[in-house]
């Protein structure tokens, strides 16, 4: 597991937003804590999917947060049985 720091010099915090910032600290915490957020984030997540009446904002939470756990999670054989 390797976590590699930005490069605070070409960072421009007019090209990042909320979501795209709560995707990078999802991401960075599926790095670290594998199967620990990954059960809890699928969970919510197919929940919101799911659900008729989220609002599509709800559903595009839910969606960023499921991309970004799975986007570093590490134990693919796991993921199945995650969902």
């Amino acid at each position: 597991m390797q976590i590699e720091a930005e490069d605070e010099e070409s960072f421009d915090s007019k090209d990042i937003d909320v979501s795209h910032t709560s995707a990078i600290c999802l991401s960075k915490l599926a790095l670290i804590l594998q199967d620990k957020i990954v059960t809890p984030i699928t969970s919510f997540s197919i929940e919101k999917l799911k659900d008729l009446n989220a609002t599509w904002k709800d559903k595009y939470c839910a969606l960023i947060a499921l991309a970004a756990v799975l986007k570093n999670y590490e134990n693919h054989d796991n993921i199945c049985t995650a969902l």
